[in-house]
């Protein structure tokens, strides 16, 4: 089957087997993305799978914000992941403790790879501090932390 056919049988024919909330543009790039992936080679159940997954993820994606994956630099080695509408503070309290996390906090500064330092508030999101899908960015705090 070439791949027009293979587009109008997914359209047509799989996709309204099931009902899913999720916007036309969102489908559209998930069914991309699996051809991109996988070709035309993936019969209905495993096209399907593949798509829901994919689908899904971009819907919570444009819910919640891009994936982010950055580290607290000089306090910790292991990277974090979250999504981009996820309040700093509230991460600084999840993942920094006692002082860590009063300094961190207090400081309200943090620069992203060495670059300038951002001033941020308990509303602060990771978006907003400009951090890009899985960058593997490090953060770092204006200040000195006596227990790092």
């Amino acid at each position: 089957m070439d791949e027009t056919q293979y587009l109008l049988t997914v359209f047509e024919e799989w996709l309204p087997l099931y009902k899913v909330d999720i916007p036309d543009e969102l489908q559209v790039a998930a069914v991309e993305t699996v051809l991109e992936f996988y070709g035309t080679g993936l019969g209905m159940f495993e096209f399907i799978e593949e798509y829901l997954k994919i689908a899904l993820d971009y819907k919570i994606a444009e819910d919640c914000g891009h994936m982010c994956m950055f580290m607290f630099a000089d306090i910790s080695e292991e990277y974090i992941e979250s999504r981009a509408d996820s309040g700093l503070c509230s991460l600084i309290d999840t993942y920094l403790w006692g002082s860590l996390s009063s300094s961190a906090k207090a400081c309200g500064r943090v620069s992203i790879n060495g670059g300038e330092y951002i001033e941020f508030d308990d509303n602060t999101t990771l978006g907003q501090l400009g951090l890009e899908p899985e960058g593997y960015e490090k953060l770092e705090f204006d200040c000195q932390f006596s227990d790092a």
